[in-house]
């Protein structure tokens, strides 16, 4: 079987949970620009095409995506509380403190928690998620809609999950890329230390680190994690208590899914639940004639040729 009829079987498994003859009316939500944005949007198109009524609203649009399906409706945001370059500056706070810092003992993953200032970067962007997610424009448009499923990145389903507590719609939570945060705990420490793009690939000086390596960054990250975790539950409590929700594990109970952006044809195998279908690499595309300049340079080559792609699994254009 082919790498891209196995994604494809994948997806049809997944798509049948939720087809039925009429479709399904479902929400489809992203929280900021860039590869998560895409690959949200492709998730609702791919489910727009198999008839369901998708209904997609993010904190910020990303013009560079455009998705046109007379099942789609995209709706702008409800207000700017966040402007782009807003974005931008809280995320190179982060970046920058880490590329100066030069943290080369540490690995990428853990870096973005463990890291001080980009905890209070994360915070920052929380804050907005949940005033966001909890706003009465937000809940309107779930009060009007009435959605059967939402399909929304895993850092913002808390304060979704806890605004539709009374009407328990079922939530598929998206995860962009293997690290450990409250809502994956799903996932499973052997997967951590063995997963390629979650853990394996990052280096350390130039070498792929070993296990006591891979094992302390996991020290890092889940500690780093465990702050910005505990950080993000004292923003939800007022949230909470509005909506009644007893328990953080009682929203996390209600997540149906786990959209994973991960795949073993890209990846060391690991295990995962039964409720985690990986869509890595669903915006494959079949393959075209080389033209131009670099179909004239391959014709030329006498011997193997290695591309190297510095990219992730979504299609960014």
């Amino acid at each position: 079987m082919s790498l891209r009829k196995m994604i494809q079987l994948q997806w049809l498994l997944f798509l049948f949970l939720f087809s039925n003859s009429e479709g399904a009316k479902i929400l489809v939500t992203a929280p900021f620009p860039g590869s998560h944005y895409f690959a949200l949007s492709d998730i609702g198109h791919l489910l727009a095409k198999q008839g369901h009524d998708i209904t997609f609203v993010s904190l910020l649009i990303d013009d560079r995506h455009t998705i046109q399906h007379e099942n789609f409706k995209l709706i702008p945001p409800f207000w700017e509380i966040l402007t782009a370059t807003e974005f931008d500056d809280i995320l190179y706070e982060c970046v920058n403190d880490v590329i100066n810092s030069e943290r080369d003992e540490f690995m990428y993953t853990d870096t973005m928690v463990s890291n001080e200032l980009c905890r209070k970067s994360w915070k920052r962007l929380y804050r907005m998620f949940i005033d966001y997610y909890t706003s009465d424009q937000f809940l309107a448009l779930i009060e009007k809609e009435k959605f059967d499923l939402i399909i929304a990145e895993e850092r913002t389903a808390l304060p979704i999950l806890a605004v539709t507590n009374d009407g328990d719609i079922p939530l598929a939570a998206y995860i962009p890329e293997v690290e450990y945060s409250k809502t994956r705990e799903v996932q499973n420490l052997p997967m951590f230390l063995c997963s390629e793009p979650g853990l394996a690939i990052q280096v350390f000086n130039g070498e792929k680190p070993g296990f006591w390596k891979r094992l302390y960054a996991m020290y890092n990250l889940v500690s780093g994690a465990a702050m910005l975790t505990s950080a993000i539950e004292d923003m939800l409590q007022p949230t909470y208590e509005k909506h009644g929700v007893k328990s953080t594990q009682s929203l996390t109970d209600r997540i149906q899914l786990f959209i994973l952006n991960d795949h073993p044809a890209f990846s060391f195998p690991y295990q995962v639940a039964n409720n985690v279908v990986q869509v890595g690499g669903s915006s494959l595309k079949e393959g075209q004639p080389l033209q131009g300049d670099i179909k004239e340079f391959v014709e030329k080559q006498t011997g193997p040729i290695v591309l190297v792609s510095m990219g992730t699994y979504i299609d960014l254009t």
